[in-house]
């Protein structure tokens, strides 16, 4: 029998407790408010790494509450190698506005995201994690590597570790030249609607009144992006996703999220590690410039608006989930830094 945690409250949360004594039916899984799900074993002859995966997801991903898009499940190979999943559940599809066909399938995604991490790991001299197999369960995209042996990094060396994660990154990128290209900003830091929501965000009680006052200075400096850089990225360098090997280096983590984005959206991320603004304008201005140009100030504004547009959704999700302190303080960190680069 394989265990996998069972999902709970919100993406990357997990109990540790061990339940059950044997494997349980298919058809009886149930996520549950703590402790783990059973997954009966493959039968014979279909244990490769697809078939596992592809089994996990088909168990896992309909079970998951409505607000869950993502799962993470932990599980041995034959040669007791641990190795992580991940799959992710396709939002609903959105209406082909501006320029049809533009929305791709999970496939296309797939496709672009493992061109993505091919690249970026391949330049980067951090570790990373070898990737098993990738692919989709019906409309579902799924990740299987190996996981590596290491601990998060702490809290009293996260601005160093974010400052060399950062300066790795943008490094890499430096040899990717054939792989980046100028495109439009995100859509909603242009859009109207995005525009009104970023109007009702600074309206919110707990905002600070210094902050309200900036909606046209971001106005401004978004305007001066132009165009965006975007290449092969991570999607997600936050420190969770960052460990201290055992000798000593670093690692890259949950590669799920790969893809072709916008530079200054990891940047970005690993920016906001910081609990100050000016520190995290400091770590901007010493790599965003190398890789974005002199137009890095509205790269990154334009990034943050469009995060900071979808605060109604992501509010509901963090406030059904418990984790709505969370929330405010990723959303005070964010407008901070907006309000750091619009000075």
């Amino acid at each position: 029998m394989q265990r996998v945690p069972s999902a709970r409250g919100g993406e990357g949360s997990w109990s540790r407790r061990a339940r059950g004594q044997g494997p349980a039916p298919a058809a009886s899984l149930e996520p549950s408010p703590q402790g783990w799900s059973s997954v009966p074993e493959p039968p014979a002859g279909s244990r490769s790494a697809s078939s596992t995966a592809g089994g996990l997801c088909a168990i896992l991903l309909p079970r998951l509450h409505k607000d869950q898009a993502r799962v993470r499940a932990f599980l041995l190979d034959e040669d007791e190698v641990p190795l992580t999943l991940a799959a992710e559940r396709p939002r609903p599809p959105r209406p082909p506005r501006l320029r049809p066909g533009r929305w791709r399938r999970p496939a296309a995604a797939t496709r672009d995201g493992e061109r993505a991490r091919s690249l970026l790991v391949d330049a980067l001299a951090l570790r990373t994690p070898a990737l098993r197999a990738r692919g989709t369960a019906g409309s579902c995209a799924w990740l299987l590597e190996e996981s590596l042996p290491g601990r998060h990094v702490s809290e009293a060396e996260a601005a160093t570790v974010a400052g060399l994660v950062a300066q790795e990154l943008v490094e890499a990128w430096g040899t990717l030249a054939h792989a980046l290209r100028e495109a439009p900003p995100p859509s909603r830091s242009r859009s109207r609607s995005a525009r009104a929501e970023f109007d009702a965000l600074l309206r919110l009680p707990h905002v600070d009144p210094s902050v309200r006052r900036m909606g046209r200075q971001v106005d401004a400096l978004v305007r001066t992006a132009g165009s965006v850089v975007v290449g092969p990225c991570h999607g997600d360098p936050v420190l969770g996703n960052v460990l201290r090997c055992d000798t000593g280096g670093l690692a890259l983590i949950d590669w799920e999220l790969a893809g072709f984005r916008p530079l200054a959206a990891d940047l970005a991320k690993l920016a906001l590690t910081y609990p100050r603004s000016d520190d995290a304008l400091a770590l901007l201005e010493r790599e965003a410039a190398r890789v974005c140009g002199a137009r890095w100030r509205g790269q990154v504004a334009a990034v943050l608006v469009h995060w900071l547009s979808r605060w109604r959704a992501t509010a509901a999700v963090h406030q059904r989930s418990g984790r709505a302190v969370h929330q405010q303080r990723s959303l005070r960190r964010r407008l901070a830094l907006l309000q750091a680069l619009a000075r």
